[in-house]
């Protein structure tokens, strides 16, 4: 489908979720009220009646969040006003300048991400660049990083995607509860509301990925398609190697009782450890994922081959990511990732130590290590 006519059809089925609901019920009291109105259709009319009241109390249990709007977890972030990171804030805005992108209002670094953006509830830009990117990327690969999250904001995926929290919300929970009782299987109303979540879903994974190959040309267009390349296989085949996974460093420290500082840099020292076969085989598992028809972003190998750039290419390169580091770019590198560290350990600590009282609650003793 043309990219364009998709981005129409995705805001449009956003824009038309809660009046269909309107519309469906005024419909059905509709028809119920007409079928009553025929003393021979009124059996029938009390049967479909109850049904869609049925229905129609967990539409409107699910509209409560309307009301929700929780801000993201930033726990793990923290912002980089200009003192913080003078050179990041340069980067950022020569490639917004080059690439004729906005601007973010704010930077901020994140200990659970490699780079993203969103829209906070104010409606102001947020990029949020990896603690994982500053401690492993060259200069070079995180400006196409930057640029790629950068043509998220340029192409309204940032609003979108906060526009669409409280319609997946009240999906969701429509969802769950018509999964949970197969006895909605034999309302028509159902079926109609689950018909438009299926459209839905599957009109939105697929302007996702779209926008997603739109990003990656911008990465291109900056850095070249090699570096660009690069930096993709370490977003997408480093949490394929286990024990360079920051989440298993993490767990590791917890669960031995070991204090550690500098767990990024613990991470890309990992990483540089990792030999050729380990990685060609993270890359072959990855290569083999299949693309699911809901998944947001395209799979590895698709956006290589758009790219123009084959798989082992790519590795080799990846592999050999020299250049001016970018922890460079920052005042005091050091003391940010000591905070973000401290940050993500005690969440670690914190779910090792419930998982320890719920072994001891059921099992009656530790959780084998």
């Amino acid at each position: 489908m043309n990219p364009s006519t998709l981005s129409v059809l995705y805001r449009i089925l956003l824009a038309c979720y809660f009046p269909f609901l309107l519309l469906l019920c005024v419909g059905m009291i509709g028809v119920v009220a007409s079928m009553l109105s025929n003393g021979f259709f009124r059996p029938l009319a009390y049967l479909i009646g109850a049904l869609f009241g049925l229905t129609l109390i967990q539409v409107l249990g699910a509209a409560r969040a309307l009301a929700q709007q929780p801000p993201p977890d930033t726990f793990l972030e923290l912002s980089l006003p200009r003192d913080l990171a003078p050179g990041l804030h340069q980067l950022v805005g020569q490639i917004a300048f080059e690439r004729k992108l906005r601007t973010p209002d704010e930077i901020r670094v994140g200990a659970d991400t490699v780079a993203h953006v969103y829209e906070d509830n104010r409606g102001k830009d947020i990029l949020v660049i990896g603690a994982m990117a500053v401690a492993t990327f060259s200069q070079e690969a995180l400006a196409g990083v930057i640029a790629h999250e950068l043509a998220h904001f340029a192409a309204g995926d940032a609003r979108l995607s906060r526009k669409g929290f409280r319609r997946a919300l009240v999906m969701a929970y429509l969802d769950w509860y018509f999964s949970a009782r197969p006895a909605t299987y034999l309302n028509p109303v159902v079926w109609l509301v689950r018909a438009y979540h299926y459209g839905y879903q599957l009109v939105w994974a697929l302007h996702s990925r779209q926008q997603e190959f739109a990003a990656d040309r911008h990465d291109v267009a900056l850095v070249g398609k090699e570096t660009a390349a690069a930096a993709l296989i370490h977003l997408a085949v480093t949490e394929r190697l286990p024990w360079v996974r920051l989440s298993a460093i993490a767990k590791s420290y917890v669960a031995s009782n070991q204090p550690i500082e500098q767990i990024f840099s613990e991470q890309a020292a990992r990483a540089n450890a990792v030999d050729g076969y380990e990685w060609h085989d993270a890359l072959r598992k990855e290569l083999d994922r299949k693309q699911g028809r809901f998944d947001s972003h395209p799979s590895l190998r698709r956006r290589l081959k758009a790219m123009g750039v084959s798989p082992k290419k790519a590795l080799k390169l990846a592999m050999d990511l020299s250049g001016t580091p970018v922890t460079a770019l920052f005042s005091d590198w050091r003391s940010i990732e000591r905070e973000l560290t401290s940050r993500l350990i005690d969440l670690v600590r914190m779910d090792y130590a419930a998982r320890m009282e719920m072994a001891q609650i059921f099992a009656g003793r530790p959780l084998g290590r």
